[in-house]
């Protein structure tokens, strides 16, 4: 499993659990292919920072996938704000 020091931006996060995901099974980077999809949502949402967690908690992503999906569409989206 990866560890995590302080809260991340979607963008290095998602980078990091992508990058996981090419070496463990789960898809998620979290090394524990047994874990129950809405445990490994609840990790995944534990390493953002506050104020993702406050745009992506209420489209309630049911899967790991899920959840870096949303993390790419906000992340997408911030950066085409900011162009």
């Amino acid at each position: 499993m990866f560890s995590r020091t302080e809260p991340e931006s979607g963008k290095n996060f998602s980078n990091k659990t992508t990058s996981c995901s090419r070496k463990h099974a789960c898809g998620t980077g979290v090394v524990d292919p047994t874990m129950a999809e809405a445990t490994k949502v609840d990790y995944l949402l534990g390493g953002l920072r506050p104020s993702l967690v406050e745009k992506l908690y209420p489209l309630q992503p049911k899967t790991g996938e899920e959840f870096l999906e949303a993390v790419k569409r906000f992340t997408d989206a911030k950066l085409l704000a900011n162009r």
